[in-house]
Parts: structure tokens; C-alpha cells; sequence
């Protein structure tokens, strides 16, 4: 976490239009000015999904913020993006004009708010996600990508950010895997889990280089990051499986990522 970062929480309800109330809760470090024009932003996009998702939210990612920060040293805290998840709130009372509010589930999806906050880019859960963190990285100050550490966490902002892969389903060597599938076992309903995801895993085919997260350089100048996540369903008898993305980043740290080069270890 920057030191030098102040947070607080700011909630603000209105009646923008009839029946509707707006909640946003807002983490904020700029000044009262930049603060207001932040608001106006993300309050037009939330009268926008009012109409589909009822009264939300935006939380402020700051560890996401600060693997964005990673990937580009010596930046200016002032030249740098917001990263919000959207989470639908239901209002439950009003007290002394504080809201109290419930999240309530909703499709996971995030947007961006440039160093000015008047702008906002529609990350994951919008259509064009990657086309979206393009003109983001576009609009902010020139950056330039300098070795693998950087690449990789750029490229790890993005599977979360853009592509919607879960640091929660994130896997990096054989124990962390391991752990992953006892929990899904044990989610599953078997008192046996452990044994279970072991002979899963020692059964498991493919090339298992591909479970470490891991970041090399291209003869083009630009990066690949390979991030293998742990994936199984939730009900049903399908085994689970570790699906490694590729997530190419170039030197001016957009990033980009073909559907069709997942590695599969199941």
C-alpha cells in the first residue's frame, strides 16, 4: 500500500430520478473539485444500470490499484487510474441521512476512472473490455514496460481487471493447486477431500510447466504472461482442471490475450 495514500468513505443518496435512490460509496484521495466530477461520472453510469441491476455500488479496488502501481515505478499517484468493482446495494433505512445497504449478488464487473475522473472505462462484465483498458493506458501519461517484473504485473491487473480471472482462483506451483482442489472437494461435500485431490492430480494430464505463474520475453519486444487459474463447477461430476491464460503485454503495458492459446492441465 502507498504510505502516502489517505482513504476515507464517503456515501452520498439522492433522488435523481422518481423512486430511484443513488448509493455510491466512494474511497477518495483528490481533492473536494475532482472528487465531485468523479461522482457525476460514475452517477451517470449508475442511473444507466439502475434499469438492469436496481441501486449499486462502487468499491474501491485499492490492491488492484497497487499491482497497476507495480507495473509502473516512479509514476505520479495523481496521474494514475481508480479501479471500482460494482456491487448491487439494496437500501434498507435511512438513519439521520446515513444509508445502511446489503450488497446483493450481481455479475462481477469493473470499471476505471482516469486521472482527471471525468472519464469512465467499462472494464470486465462490459462488451469491448480490452478495447476499453487500451484507450485507458492511451489516456494516461506515456509508460514504458522495462522487464518481466512489470509485464507480469500488468499483466496480472489485467486477468482480473479486463479478463475477469479471480486472484481467488489463481494457482502457482503444484502445493497451491493441491490446495484448490482439497477446497473444492471439501466445498463438494467429501469428508475424504484430501485424499480425493490427490489422486485427481496424480492422474491429472497435460504439461504441468504451465501451473506456475510465470512472464518471458518475446523476440518482438513484448511480454507473455502465463496465469494458470484453478477451475472446477460447482455441481456436477466434471473433474476439475487448471486453465493457464497467456496474456501478451507490450512495451507501452496494454495488454491482450487470444481465447485460443488456453493451456489445459486435467
Amino acid at each position: 500500500m502507498i504510505a502516502s495514500r489517505h482513504n476515507f468513505t464517503w456515501t452520498r443518496i439522492t433522488s435523481m430520478v422518481p423512486l430511484a435512490a443513488l448509493v455510491i460509496t466512494l474511497q477518495c484521495t483528490a481533492q473536494a473539485p475532482v472528487r465531485k466530477v468523479e461522482e457525476q461520472a460514475l452517477g451517470r453510469l449508475s442511473l444507466e444500470m439502475n434499469r438492469t441491476y436496481g441501486q449499486v455500488r462502487f468499491h474501491r479496488e485499492e490492491d488492484l490499484e497497487d499491482r497497476f502501481i507495480s507495473s509502473w515505478p516512479g509514476a505520479d499517484p495523481a496521474a494514475l487510474p481508480h479501479f471500482y468493482l460494482i456491487q448491487r446495494a439494496q437500501l434498507q433505512a435511512l438513519n439521520g441521512g446515513a444509508a445502511s445497504y446489503m450488497p446483493s449478488s450481481m455479475p462481477t464487473m469493473y470499471v476505471a476512472t482516469n486521472p482527471e475522473r471525468e472519464a469512465v472505462y467499462r472494464l470486465y462484465g462490459f462488451a469491448s473490455a480490452e478495447e476499453e483498458f487500451s484507450h485507458l493506458v492511451k489516456d494516461l501519461p506515456i509508460q514504458t514496460i522495462t522487464g518481466r517484473d512489470q509485464a507480469q504485473a500488468r499483466g496480472l491487473t489485467c486477468g482480473e481487471m479486463v479478463y475477469g480471472l479471480s486472484s481467488e482462483w489463481w494457482v502457482d506451483g503444484e502445493p497451491g493447486v493441491l490446495l484448490q482442489a482439497v477446497k473444492h472437494f471439501f466445498a463438494s461435500g467429501h469428508k475424504d477431500a484430501l485424499l480425493l485431490a490427490g489422486q485427481w492430480w496424480r492422474k491429472a494430464k497435460g504439461d504441468r510447466d504451465v501451473i506456475n505463474i510465470a512472464t518471458v520475453r518475446n523476440v518482438d519486444g513484448t511480454y507473455l504472461v502465463n496465469l494458470p487459474i484453478f477451475w472446477a463447477p460447482v455441481e456436477g461430476d466434471i473433474p476439475p482442471q487448471v486453465k493457464a491464460y497467456q496474456i501478451k503485454v507490450s512495451v507501452d503495458g496494454i495488454c491482450h490475450m487470444d481465447p485460443g492459446l488456453i493451456k489445459i492441465v486435467k
